[in-house]
């Protein structure tokens, strides 16, 4: 009986002590990680998002170490130099300094945007990398996306109510960033350029295939994309149905279409998580009429995106645009 009361106190004790344990060489590896920024990148722009859920973003001016004072007979203190620290950053209100024991988390500001990959549907020329998705597109077409050096993947398929699953739609985009150098332009600005392959079907009959090269400008705050595409394979005239939905009509697109699209994502200034996306597109250059744009905004938390927009289409015609997207690694 005495056993039975004893063992759930004693492994609650070591349940709640692992996580401080653990907790010490934690601290110490992100000392470390920070003292080697501050040394070999002093103006590297960091992002704090704090356990209160303020965030506070800069480079880092100074970082200093602490550790509890000991009283006469205590136990040493495993690494107790580094059990905890303060780091000083220069934020947009001024010096600001951070207790250890107050952050959540912290990253590059580069790393810390997790949908750099991505317009709202065009993809930029940024490596996938180890931001892997799943995504919910409109509601209804559901993808995800991973990437391994600098080839990326991205898949998904939809699955609208009414519609028979041999009219659904699907896709999937394979892309290889080649290059990768400074801009010039912008202090810390990037340029990035890739090739890739885009493969439809409108219904299960309709493949549609299209090649592309685009080209990727990122600044502080803002990324440009402009992306050339030509249509490889597929019919030129294809019967799309949409079940009971509406119905059937026929979409021409001649083989060897030409067409460009634009994509800029820029986060606003005095906001850590949320963008401006702006994308406009034609797949055939020929018939300007047929051009495509999409405004919204984008949320981009730790782990989840979410887009909130319109896109405006011949006709003229006025389509909500939603889409989420989850990293959960």
């Amino acid at each position: 009986m005495m056993i039975g009361r004893v063992l759930p106190f004693v492994l609650t004790v070591m349940f709640l002590a692992l996580p401080l344990q653990a907790q010490v060489y934690l601290m110490s590896d992100e000392l470390e990680e920070l003292e080697n920024a501050l040394r070999e990148e002093p103006d590297r722009e960091y992002v704090f998002r704090l356990r209160n859920g303020d965030v506070i973003s800069g480079p880092i001016l100074d970082i200093q170490s602490w550790a509890p004072a000991l009283s006469p007979g205590s136990p040493e203190v495993p690494d107790q130099e580094s059990l905890g620290f303060t780091v000083s950053v220069d934020a947009l209100t001024g010096k600001v300094t951070i207790d250890s024991r107050d952050i959540a988390y912290f990253e590059r500001r580069y790393e810390a945007y997790r949908h750099r990959h991505r317009g709202y549907i065009i993809p930029t020329a940024q490596p996938i990398g180890d931001d892997a998705f799943i995504g919910l597109w409109e509601i209804g077409f559901l993808y995800a996306g991973g990437g391994v050096g600098p080839l990326s993947i991205t898949a998904g398929r939809s699955f609208v109510p009414g519609i028979p699953a041999r009219d659904q739609f699907s896709l999937v985009n394979v892309k290889a960033t080649v290059a990768e150098a400074d801009n010039g332009l912008v202090e810390s600005g990037k340029q990035y350029y890739a090739v890739g392959f885009n493969g439809a079907w409108l219904n299960d009959k309709n493949f549609i295939g299209h090649a592309y090269v685009n080209a990727t400008f990122t600044g502080a705050r803002a990324a440009a994309t402009t992306t050339f595409f030509t249509k490889v394979a597929g019919p030129e005239l294809m019967q799309v149905n949409l079940g009971t939905l509406v119905n059937a009509f026929n979409l021409p697109l001649a083989n060897g279409a030409f067409g460009v699209a634009i994509s800029i994502d820029t986060r606003f200034p005095d906001f850590h998580d949320l963008h401006a996306v702006m994308e406009l597109a034609n797949a055939d250059i020929t018939l300007p009429g047929n051009t495509l744009l999409y405004l919204g905004v984008r949320t981009a938390l730790s782990s989840v995106g979410m887009d909130f927009g319109i896109t405006l289409a011949p006709g003229p015609t006025v389509i909500p645009a939603v889409a989420f997207a989850w990293t959960p690694f």
